[in-house]
């Protein structure tokens, strides 16, 4: 490959590289990649339902602070953002709770 055809190729790439950032598809696909990665870490862990940091559980030993972490989580929820979610739930500890009705 001659120096002409790298200049090309690399401009392809930036090209591509730009539009899927712009359009958001890059961010969601980096959102997949790290929830799959942290699924799979999870699985591994057999304590996957303990807080995850020190201060998250230090927030979490609080009214207030339980409050806080459950109201990001529902604005996730809101916004769908479930990849988030994935990764989020189980380093805040949440269960989710399966609902019987639809």
């Amino acid at each position: 490959m001659d120096d002409y055809e790298k200049e090309e190729l690399s401009s392809l790439k930036s090209l591509v590289s730009d539009v899927l950032q712009k359009r958001g598809v890059l961010g969601k696909i980096q959102a997949q990649l790290r929830s799959s990665v942290f699924a799979v870490l999870q699985e591994s862990d057999e304590n996957g339902l303990e807080a995850s940091s020190l201060k998250t559980r230090a927030i979490l030993a609080s009214p207030q602070g339980r409050n806080a972490l459950y109201l990001v989580r529902d604005l996730l929820a809101y916004l769908e953002l479930e990849y988030t979610l994935s990764v989020f739930d189980p380093e805040i500890g949440y269960v989710r709770k399966h609902s019987l009705t639809a």
